[in-house]
């Protein structure tokens, strides 16, 4: 379409200068030259189609230029989350409402943790077996290099509190701190 509109406007525009440089007067018997009305009636059509024909092809190529750069860029748009307006995904600042727009959250790699039970027997009482908990941090740090710890422990979130269950309550503390400094 944008290149229908370059030949509209090339036309047009070849065609305006023909219909302004149109003769409009004759020679009399006289040696005179006057208007003739009729080639001046022919001179204000020529001009306004060859307008119109350029203003046509000016408005298609631009339009085809715009739409072409709203579909490109509506892509990389997201709502505010303070106002709903439409931003750069990129943005730090909403420039419809001011706000400081939180970076959006990367996808956390998520693999199965090992089902390995965690308890083993001191003695008589039951503790939390390090190698397998060391384990179950390695498997949690895979494709996850680049995220901090609260943010791999919340994507594992559903997976530990599962794995809590089966062990005593009054060792769910010590769980947690082992967990976090291993990672």
């Amino acid at each position: 379409m944008k290149a229908l509109g370059y030949v509209l406007v090339a036309t047009g525009g070849i065609w305006l200068l023909v219909a302004l440089n149109m003769d409009t007067t004759v020679e009399t018997f006289s040696g005179m030259r006057v208007n003739n009305i009729g080639l001046v009636s022919s001179k204000q059509t020529q001009t306004i189609v060859a307008g119109l024909i350029t203003l046509i092809g000016v408005i298609i190529a631009v339009a085809s230029t715009s739409s072409k750069q709203a579909a490109t860029n509506s892509s990389s748009l997201v709502k505010c989350p303070f106002c709903a307006e439409e931003i750069q995904r990129e943005a730090i600042k909403c420039k419809h409402c001011g706000s400081d727009v939180p970076p959006e959250p990367e996808e956390v790699f998520i693999t199965d943790l090992p089902t390995r039970r965690v308890l083993v027997k001191i003695g008589d009482e039951l503790g939390l077996d390090e190698y397998r908990m060391s384990d179950i941090a390695e498997t949690m740090k895979i494709g996850n290099e680049n995220r901090n710890k609260e943010e791999i422990l919340s994507a594992y979130n559903v997976k530990l509190t599962a794995m809590k269950k089966s062990i005593p309550t009054d060792l769910h503390q010590k769980f947690d701190e082992t967990l976090v400094s291993l990672l």
